[in-house]
């Protein structure tokens, strides 16, 4: 009767360090799952950020419905472009900071997408909240507005591309990430 007993009890020592090691097993994997589900969500943010920047950029085209008396100067555009982009993004649970918003003219790669031969305004924040470009040092302005044509059939490309930093919530599982996400679009045509 007395082995039976002992054999019972630890029967049932090894049940409960099963049950904590699978519980733990377990806490870690849904921790996982959490982080990447966060990172993935704010992906999805930061694409419609750029999107809607792009809807921008593709409306405001060079800057000729802005009369800017000739002004070659992008950031009369840019700036509104940016402030959307960073209007949406500001919504982000797990945002960190947006490192910077780059406005370019996609010619080097097929896709579209950014390479630093590519002429491109680099626009980095000194507080994301208030979405306030720093303007020490001074911003990179290679893709001016008179680059921009908008006469049919040469409307020109613009890539909007913000990159920017995530950090999990999870206490598990730390998940810190630099991510990026563009969109590319055509100006929108003048016809005059």
């Amino acid at each position: 009767m007395i082995s039976m007993r002992r054999r019972h009890i630890s029967q049932r020592g090894q049940a409960v360090i099963e049950t904590a090691v699978v519980f733990v097993v377990l806490v870690l994997l849904l921790s996982g799952v959490s982080a990447v589900g966060g990172l993935s969500d704010d992906q999805n943010t930061a694409t419609t950020a750029v999107r809607s920047g792009g809807r921008f950029a593709a409306e405001l085209g060079n800057g000729s419905s802005l009369n800017l008396g000739g002004s070659t100067d992008p950031w009369p555009v840019d700036s509104q472009v940016v402030s959307e982009v960073c209007r949406i993004m500001n919504g982000m649970p797990n945002l960190v900071t947006i490192n910077d918003v780059i406005i370019y003219g996609p010619q080097t790669n097929s896709n579209g997408s950014y390479s630093a031969s590519d002429l491109h305004d680099i626009y980095t924040f000194t507080s994301v909240p208030n979405c306030t470009v720093s303007l020490s040092p001074t911003p990179v302005k290679q893709y001016t507005l008179d680059l921009r044509p908008t006469r049919h059939p040469n409307e020109a490309q613009v890539g909007i591309l913000v990159q920017y930093q995530y950090r999990s919530p999870t206490p598990f599982f730390q998940l810190n990430v630099t991510a990026g996400v563009y969109t590319v679009v055509a100006v929108s045509p003048s016809f005059s």
